[in-house]
Protein backbone atom coordinates (compact mmCIF):
# COMPACT_ATOMS: atom_id res chain seq x y z
CA UNK A 1 0.00 0.00 0.00
CA UNK A 2 1.36 3.62 -0.53
CA UNK A 3 0.97 5.77 2.45
CA UNK A 4 2.76 9.45 1.45
CA UNK A 5 5.89 8.53 0.62
CA UNK A 6 6.34 4.96 1.95
CA UNK A 7 5.06 1.81 0.45
CA UNK A 8 3.49 -0.40 2.72
CA UNK A 9 1.86 -3.51 3.63
CA UNK A 10 -1.08 -2.30 5.46
CA UNK A 11 -2.90 0.98 5.70
CA UNK A 12 -1.86 2.73 9.28
CA UNK A 13 -4.42 2.86 11.99
CA UNK A 14 -6.92 5.98 11.08
CA UNK A 15 -6.22 5.80 7.92
CA UNK A 16 -8.20 4.55 4.88
CA UNK A 17 -7.39 2.67 1.80
CA UNK A 18 -8.83 3.13 -1.71
CA UNK A 19 -7.44 1.91 -5.04
CA UNK A 20 -4.41 0.76 -3.16
CA UNK A 21 -3.55 3.85 -1.82
CA UNK A 22 -3.88 5.05 1.72
CA UNK A 23 -5.69 8.56 2.69
CA UNK A 24 -5.84 10.33 5.85
CA UNK A 25 -9.43 10.97 4.73
CA UNK A 26 -11.50 9.73 2.01
CA UNK A 27 -10.93 11.73 -1.25
CA UNK A 28 -13.89 13.83 -2.73
CA UNK A 29 -16.48 10.82 -4.89
CA UNK A 30 -16.02 8.56 -1.80
CA UNK A 31 -17.42 7.99 1.19
CA UNK A 32 -15.76 6.13 4.74
CA UNK A 33 -17.15 2.38 4.87
CA UNK A 34 -15.05 0.84 7.56
CA UNK A 35 -11.00 1.49 6.91
CA UNK A 36 -11.95 1.48 3.21
CA UNK A 37 -13.10 4.71 0.83
CA UNK A 38 -16.35 3.33 -1.39
CA UNK A 39 -17.19 5.44 -4.46
CA UNK A 40 -20.22 7.62 -4.31
CA UNK A 41 -21.17 5.96 -7.57
CA UNK A 42 -22.34 2.73 -5.47
CA UNK A 43 -25.27 4.68 -3.89
CA UNK A 44 -26.29 6.45 -7.27
CA UNK A 45 -24.56 5.89 -11.28
CA UNK A 46 -24.49 10.18 -11.54
CA UNK A 47 -23.69 10.66 -7.54
CA UNK A 48 -20.67 12.54 -7.52
CA UNK A 49 -20.64 13.31 -3.69
CA UNK A 50 -22.11 11.46 -0.46
CA UNK A 51 -21.32 11.57 3.46
CA UNK A 52 -22.74 7.43 3.40
CA UNK A 53 -24.12 4.67 1.79
CA UNK A 54 -27.75 6.06 1.37
CA UNK A 55 -27.23 9.49 0.95
CA UNK A 56 -26.20 11.53 -2.01
CA UNK A 57 -25.65 15.32 -1.75
CA UNK A 58 -24.46 16.14 -5.10
CA UNK A 59 -25.16 14.52 -9.11
CA UNK A 60 -23.35 14.58 -12.56
CA UNK A 61 -25.25 15.30 -15.56
CA UNK A 62 -27.73 18.26 -14.39
CA UNK A 63 -29.29 15.60 -12.29
CA UNK A 64 -30.56 16.53 -8.53
CA UNK A 65 -29.77 14.75 -5.13
CA UNK A 66 -32.90 13.36 -3.59
CA UNK A 67 -31.79 10.79 -0.82
CA UNK A 68 -30.16 8.02 -1.97
CA UNK A 69 -30.66 9.10 -5.82
CA UNK A 70 -30.17 11.44 -8.73
CA UNK A 71 -32.98 12.40 -10.57
CA UNK A 72 -33.90 14.36 -13.61
CA UNK A 73 -36.54 16.52 -11.63
CA UNK A 74 -37.76 16.83 -8.02
CA UNK A 75 -40.86 15.12 -7.00
CA UNK A 76 -43.58 17.46 -6.60
CA UNK A 77 -43.91 19.07 -3.05
CA UNK A 78 -39.54 19.24 -3.18
CA UNK A 79 -38.04 22.47 -4.26
CA UNK A 80 -34.63 22.32 -6.06
CA UNK A 81 -31.70 23.98 -3.14
CA UNK A 82 -27.99 23.90 -4.01
CA UNK A 83 -28.82 20.92 -6.82
CA UNK A 84 -30.81 18.74 -3.77
CA UNK A 85 -34.25 18.40 -3.90
CA UNK A 86 -35.72 20.11 -0.40
CA UNK A 87 -38.95 19.50 1.56
CA UNK A 88 -38.96 22.81 3.07
CA UNK A 89 -36.72 25.73 1.63
CA UNK A 90 -34.36 27.32 3.96
CA UNK A 91 -34.62 30.77 5.73
CA UNK A 92 -34.23 33.63 4.22
CA UNK A 93 -35.64 32.09 0.67
CA UNK A 94 -38.51 31.89 -1.18
CA UNK A 95 -39.85 28.67 -2.83
CA UNK A 96 -41.09 29.64 -6.38
CA UNK A 97 -41.78 27.51 -9.31
CA UNK A 98 -39.97 24.56 -7.11
CA UNK A 99 -36.73 26.23 -6.65
CA UNK A 100 -35.62 28.06 -3.74
CA UNK A 101 -34.61 31.72 -4.23
CA UNK A 102 -33.05 34.84 -2.42
CA UNK A 103 -35.34 37.21 -4.07
CA UNK A 104 -38.90 37.21 -5.74
CA UNK A 105 -38.19 37.50 -8.94
CA UNK A 106 -39.84 40.34 -11.56
CA UNK A 107 -43.90 39.87 -11.82
CA UNK A 108 -43.82 38.11 -8.65
CA UNK A 109 -44.62 39.41 -5.00
CA UNK A 110 -43.51 37.95 -1.28
CA UNK A 111 -46.63 35.76 -0.18
CA UNK A 112 -45.26 34.61 3.03
CA UNK A 113 -42.53 32.25 2.13
CA UNK A 114 -43.00 31.72 -1.42
CA UNK A 115 -43.30 34.12 -4.32
CA UNK A 116 -46.28 34.31 -6.26
CA UNK A 117 -46.86 35.75 -9.93
CA UNK A 118 -48.58 39.30 -10.36
CA UNK A 119 -51.02 37.36 -12.93
CA UNK A 120 -52.71 35.47 -9.85
CA UNK A 121 -54.31 38.93 -9.01
CA UNK A 122 -55.23 39.59 -12.67
CA UNK A 123 -54.23 37.87 -16.12
CA UNK A 124 -52.76 40.82 -17.27
CA UNK A 125 -50.89 41.97 -14.16
CA UNK A 126 -47.36 42.12 -15.23
CA UNK A 127 -45.67 43.90 -12.04
CA UNK A 128 -46.89 44.03 -8.68
CA UNK A 129 -46.20 44.72 -4.88
CA UNK A 130 -48.84 43.14 -2.87
CA UNK A 131 -51.64 40.87 -3.57
CA UNK A 132 -53.71 43.89 -3.52
CA UNK A 133 -51.59 45.85 -5.76
CA UNK A 134 -51.19 45.66 -9.24
CA UNK A 135 -48.69 48.27 -10.22
CA UNK A 136 -48.22 47.94 -14.31
CA UNK A 137 -50.50 46.15 -16.71
CA UNK A 138 -49.50 44.30 -20.26
CA UNK A 139 -49.26 47.48 -23.03
CA UNK A 140 -52.71 49.53 -22.92
CA UNK A 141 -54.16 48.85 -20.22
CA UNK A 142 -53.94 50.76 -16.58
CA UNK A 143 -53.50 49.10 -13.03
CA UNK A 144 -55.82 49.75 -10.83
CA UNK A 145 -55.84 48.01 -7.51
CA UNK A 146 -55.96 44.21 -8.28
CA UNK A 147 -57.46 45.15 -11.87
CA UNK A 148 -56.19 46.14 -14.96
CA UNK A 149 -58.43 48.68 -17.30
CA UNK A 150 -58.09 49.82 -20.79
CA UNK A 151 -59.90 53.41 -19.69
CA UNK A 152 -59.13 55.40 -16.71
CA UNK A 153 -61.44 55.30 -14.31
CA UNK A 154 -63.44 58.79 -13.49
CA UNK A 155 -61.82 60.97 -10.65
CA UNK A 156 -58.37 58.91 -10.75
CA UNK A 157 -55.00 59.90 -11.35
CA UNK A 158 -52.37 58.45 -13.88
CA UNK A 159 -49.03 57.62 -12.10
CA UNK A 160 -46.11 54.80 -13.84
CA UNK A 161 -48.86 53.06 -15.47
CA UNK A 162 -50.96 52.66 -13.05
CA UNK A 163 -54.68 54.84 -11.73
CA UNK A 164 -54.53 56.03 -8.35
CA UNK A 165 -57.68 57.97 -6.52
CA UNK A 166 -55.08 60.11 -4.86
CA UNK A 167 -51.45 60.92 -5.94
CA UNK A 168 -48.84 58.78 -3.76
CA UNK A 169 -46.43 60.29 -1.35
CA UNK A 170 -44.18 62.70 -2.68
CA UNK A 171 -45.75 63.42 -5.84
CA UNK A 172 -48.80 65.92 -7.01
CA UNK A 173 -51.53 66.76 -8.60
CA UNK A 174 -51.01 67.99 -11.97
CA UNK A 175 -54.62 67.73 -14.37
CA UNK A 176 -55.22 64.12 -14.23
CA UNK A 177 -51.81 62.54 -13.36
CA UNK A 178 -49.10 62.47 -11.02
CA UNK A 179 -45.57 64.20 -11.63
CA UNK A 180 -42.78 63.98 -9.18
CA UNK A 181 -41.57 68.04 -9.98
CA UNK A 182 -44.52 70.29 -10.93
CA UNK A 183 -43.90 71.94 -14.74
CA UNK A 184 -42.01 75.45 -14.93
CA UNK A 185 -45.71 77.02 -15.69
CA UNK A 186 -46.64 75.70 -12.33
CA UNK A 187 -45.38 75.13 -8.31
CA UNK A 188 -45.94 73.28 -6.15
CA UNK A 189 -48.92 74.48 -3.45
CA UNK A 190 -50.01 71.49 -1.12
CA UNK A 191 -50.19 68.37 -3.27
CA UNK A 192 -51.37 69.71 -6.13
CA UNK A 193 -49.52 71.78 -8.76
CA UNK A 194 -51.00 75.45 -9.27
CA UNK A 195 -50.56 77.18 -12.28
CA UNK A 196 -48.27 80.58 -11.92
CA UNK A 197 -50.72 82.62 -13.86
CA UNK A 198 -52.84 82.75 -10.46
CA UNK A 199 -50.09 85.28 -9.37
CA UNK A 200 -50.02 87.26 -12.27
CA UNK A 201 -51.75 86.92 -15.61
CA UNK A 202 -48.66 87.24 -16.94
CA UNK A 203 -46.91 85.01 -15.03
CA UNK A 204 -45.33 82.04 -16.61
CA UNK A 205 -42.83 80.70 -14.72
CA UNK A 206 -42.64 80.68 -10.56
CA UNK A 207 -41.39 78.87 -7.42
CA UNK A 208 -43.87 79.87 -4.69
CA UNK A 209 -47.16 81.91 -4.90
CA UNK A 210 -44.69 84.26 -3.87
CA UNK A 211 -42.17 84.51 -6.22
CA UNK A 212 -42.78 84.97 -10.35
CA UNK A 213 -39.41 84.21 -11.88
CA UNK A 214 -41.03 84.95 -15.48
CA UNK A 215 -43.40 86.79 -17.43
CA UNK A 216 -44.47 87.19 -20.97
CA UNK A 217 -44.80 90.60 -23.42
CA UNK A 218 -41.29 91.54 -22.23
CA UNK A 219 -42.56 92.41 -18.24
CA UNK A 220 -40.61 92.62 -15.71
CA UNK A 221 -41.39 90.13 -12.99
CA UNK A 222 -41.01 91.21 -9.46
CA UNK A 223 -42.29 89.36 -6.75
CA UNK A 224 -45.45 87.72 -7.53
CA UNK A 225 -46.24 90.88 -9.78
CA UNK A 226 -44.87 91.28 -13.80
CA UNK A 227 -44.55 95.20 -14.50
CA UNK A 228 -43.93 96.98 -17.61
CA UNK A 229 -40.23 98.49 -15.97
CA UNK A 230 -38.88 97.77 -12.49
CA UNK A 231 -39.32 99.65 -9.13
CA UNK A 232 -36.18 102.67 -9.00
CA UNK A 233 -34.98 100.64 -5.90
CA UNK A 234 -34.45 97.12 -7.78
CA UNK A 235 -31.71 96.06 -10.08
CA UNK A 236 -33.16 94.64 -13.69
CA UNK A 237 -31.23 90.86 -14.45
CA UNK A 238 -32.87 89.15 -17.47
CA UNK A 239 -36.32 90.60 -17.07
CA UNK A 240 -36.23 90.19 -12.84
CA UNK A 241 -36.47 92.57 -10.32
CA UNK A 242 -33.72 92.06 -7.63
CA UNK A 243 -33.12 93.70 -4.60
CA UNK A 244 -29.14 92.67 -5.42
CA UNK A 245 -27.02 92.16 -8.58
CA UNK A 246 -26.35 88.36 -8.72
CA UNK A 247 -22.27 86.68 -7.86
CA UNK A 248 -20.43 87.21 -10.97
CA UNK A 249 -22.57 90.41 -12.35
CA UNK A 250 -21.20 94.07 -11.96
CA UNK A 251 -24.01 96.80 -11.49
CA UNK A 252 -24.40 99.40 -14.41
CA UNK A 253 -26.50 101.91 -13.63
CA UNK A 254 -29.96 100.13 -12.25
CA UNK A 255 -28.84 97.20 -14.45
CA UNK A 256 -27.00 94.11 -13.65
CA UNK A 257 -24.18 92.82 -16.54
CA UNK A 258 -22.33 90.17 -16.96
CA UNK A 259 -19.38 93.02 -18.06
CA UNK A 260 -18.79 96.16 -17.96
CA UNK A 261 -20.14 97.78 -21.69
CA UNK A 262 -17.89 100.18 -23.79
CA UNK A 263 -17.02 103.74 -22.67
CA UNK A 264 -17.13 102.28 -18.72
CA UNK A 265 -14.86 100.81 -16.60
CA UNK A 266 -14.91 98.43 -13.62
CA UNK A 267 -15.18 99.89 -10.31
CA UNK A 268 -15.30 97.53 -7.61
CA UNK A 269 -18.49 95.85 -8.66
CA UNK A 270 -19.94 99.09 -10.73
CA UNK A 271 -19.06 99.81 -14.26
CA UNK A 272 -18.53 103.99 -13.98
CA UNK A 273 -18.89 106.17 -17.19
CA UNK A 274 -15.48 107.16 -18.64
CA UNK A 275 -16.56 111.01 -18.81
CA UNK A 276 -15.98 110.55 -14.73
CA UNK A 277 -12.43 111.36 -16.04
CA UNK A 278 -13.19 113.87 -18.67
CA UNK A 279 -16.32 114.78 -20.16
CA UNK A 280 -15.23 113.72 -23.65
CA UNK A 281 -13.66 110.44 -22.47
CA UNK A 282 -15.19 107.45 -24.51
CA UNK A 283 -12.61 104.29 -24.05
CA UNK A 284 -11.28 103.83 -20.58
CA UNK A 285 -9.74 100.77 -18.46
CA UNK A 286 -9.32 102.80 -15.32
CA UNK A 287 -9.76 106.15 -13.20
CA UNK A 288 -6.33 106.90 -14.64
CA UNK A 289 -6.27 105.65 -18.31
CA UNK A 290 -8.32 107.24 -20.90
CA UNK A 291 -7.23 106.16 -24.47
CA UNK A 292 -9.60 107.05 -26.21
CA UNK A 293 -11.88 110.62 -26.76
CA UNK A 294 -14.29 112.10 -28.80
CA UNK A 295 -14.40 115.22 -31.16
CA UNK A 296 -10.80 116.28 -32.10
CA UNK A 297 -9.37 115.80 -29.10
CA UNK A 298 -5.96 113.54 -27.65
CA UNK A 299 -6.26 111.25 -24.81
CA UNK A 300 -3.21 112.33 -22.45
CA UNK A 301 -2.71 110.67 -19.21
CA UNK A 302 -6.54 110.46 -18.02
CA UNK A 303 -8.03 113.90 -19.40
CA UNK A 304 -8.64 114.83 -22.59
CA UNK A 305 -6.73 117.50 -24.42
CA UNK A 306 -7.01 119.60 -28.02
CA UNK A 307 -3.36 118.95 -28.82
CA UNK A 308 -0.87 117.03 -27.69
CA UNK A 309 1.82 118.77 -25.13
CA UNK A 310 5.49 119.20 -26.04
CA UNK A 311 7.61 116.68 -25.46
CA UNK A 312 4.71 114.21 -26.84
CA UNK A 313 3.34 113.22 -29.69
CA UNK A 314 0.29 111.88 -31.56
CA UNK A 315 -0.15 108.10 -32.21
CA UNK A 316 -2.73 105.76 -33.30
CA UNK A 317 -6.68 106.37 -31.87
CA UNK A 318 -5.77 110.30 -31.09
CA UNK A 319 -3.25 109.61 -28.12
CA UNK A 320 -0.59 111.46 -27.20
CA UNK A 321 2.52 109.86 -26.61
CA UNK A 322 5.89 110.41 -24.96
CA UNK A 323 8.09 108.22 -27.44
CA UNK A 324 6.80 106.86 -30.90
CA UNK A 325 6.08 102.61 -30.36
CA UNK A 326 8.25 100.06 -32.37
CA UNK A 327 7.08 100.21 -36.20
CA UNK A 328 6.73 104.13 -35.94
CA UNK A 329 8.99 106.87 -36.57
CA UNK A 330 8.78 110.47 -35.48
CA UNK A 331 7.46 112.96 -38.52
CA UNK A 332 6.89 116.46 -37.32
CA UNK A 333 4.37 116.02 -34.19
CA UNK A 334 3.45 112.88 -35.38
CA UNK A 335 3.96 108.73 -34.92
CA UNK A 336 4.05 107.52 -38.57
CA UNK A 337 4.47 103.82 -39.89
CA UNK A 338 8.11 103.58 -41.31
CA UNK A 339 7.87 103.92 -44.82
CA UNK A 340 10.56 102.44 -45.89
CA UNK A 341 11.60 100.08 -49.27
CA UNK A 342 12.29 96.25 -47.86
CA UNK A 343 14.84 94.48 -49.00
CA UNK A 344 14.36 91.17 -46.80
CA UNK A 345 17.26 88.93 -47.36
CA UNK A 346 15.98 85.09 -47.02
CA UNK A 347 19.66 83.82 -46.18
CA UNK A 348 19.34 80.15 -47.87
CA UNK A 349 21.95 77.67 -46.60
CA UNK A 350 25.23 78.96 -48.73
CA UNK A 351 27.91 76.55 -48.52
CA UNK A 352 30.64 77.55 -51.46
CA UNK A 353 32.02 81.18 -52.14
CA UNK A 354 30.35 81.07 -56.05
CA UNK A 355 27.09 81.03 -55.06
CA UNK A 356 27.78 83.44 -52.23
CA UNK A 357 29.37 86.17 -54.91
CA UNK A 358 26.54 85.46 -57.13
CA UNK A 359 24.09 86.85 -53.72
CA UNK A 360 26.20 89.78 -53.43
CA UNK A 361 26.65 90.94 -56.77
CA UNK A 362 22.56 90.74 -57.60
CA UNK A 363 21.57 92.59 -54.16
CA UNK A 364 24.35 95.41 -54.97
CA UNK A 365 22.76 95.65 -58.38
CA UNK A 366 18.84 95.79 -57.13
CA UNK A 367 20.22 98.62 -54.35
CA UNK A 368 21.82 100.87 -57.15
CA UNK A 369 18.68 100.57 -59.38
CA UNK A 370 16.16 101.82 -56.48
CA UNK A 371 18.42 104.11 -55.37
CA UNK A 372 17.76 103.37 -51.83
CA UNK A 373 19.25 104.97 -48.67
CA UNK A 374 17.66 102.36 -45.76
CA UNK A 375 16.57 98.65 -46.29
CA UNK A 376 15.72 96.29 -43.54
CA UNK A 377 17.97 93.14 -43.42
CA UNK A 378 15.44 90.73 -40.91
CA UNK A 379 17.96 88.73 -38.98
CA UNK A 380 18.13 84.86 -39.68
CA UNK A 381 20.69 82.00 -39.12
CA UNK A 382 23.67 83.04 -40.81
CA UNK A 383 26.29 81.50 -42.58
CA UNK A 384 30.10 83.47 -43.50
CA UNK A 385 28.53 84.55 -46.98
CA UNK A 386 25.33 86.29 -45.25
CA UNK A 387 27.35 87.71 -42.08
CA UNK A 388 30.37 89.31 -44.96
CA UNK A 389 27.01 90.50 -47.06
CA UNK A 390 25.79 92.64 -43.93
CA UNK A 391 29.54 93.94 -43.41
CA UNK A 392 29.43 95.59 -46.82
CA UNK A 393 25.94 96.58 -46.79
CA UNK A 394 26.05 98.35 -43.57
CA UNK A 395 29.37 100.66 -45.28
CA UNK A 396 26.70 102.80 -47.68
CA UNK A 397 23.36 102.09 -46.18
CA UNK A 398 21.43 102.65 -43.15
CA UNK A 399 20.70 99.42 -41.76
CA UNK A 400 17.22 98.64 -39.75
CA UNK A 401 17.18 95.11 -38.50
CA UNK A 402 14.73 92.35 -37.54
Amino acid sequence: MRYKSSCLSSCPVSTYKYKSTCFDSCPVGTFADGSDCTSCSTVDKSCTACPDSTTCTACSNKRYADGSICVKSCPIGKYIFNSQCVDNCPAFTYSYDQKCIEFCLLGTYVDGSQCTSCTDIHPLCQTCSSSSDCTTCSKGNFAYGTTCLSVFPVNTFKYGGACYDSCPSRTFESGSICVDECPSSTYPNGGRCTACNTLDALCTKCSSPSLCTACSSSKYSSGSSCLSSCPVSKYVYNYNCLNMCPGNTFIYGRTCVDECPSGTYLNGAQCLSCTNLDLYCVKCSSLQSCSKCSGDRFAYDSTCVTSCPGNTYEYAEAQCVGSCPDGTEVEGSKCETVKMTNVTMIVVSVVCGVTGLIAIILLYRYIAAKKLSKIRIHSAPQNEVAKRLKVHVRKSFSIVES
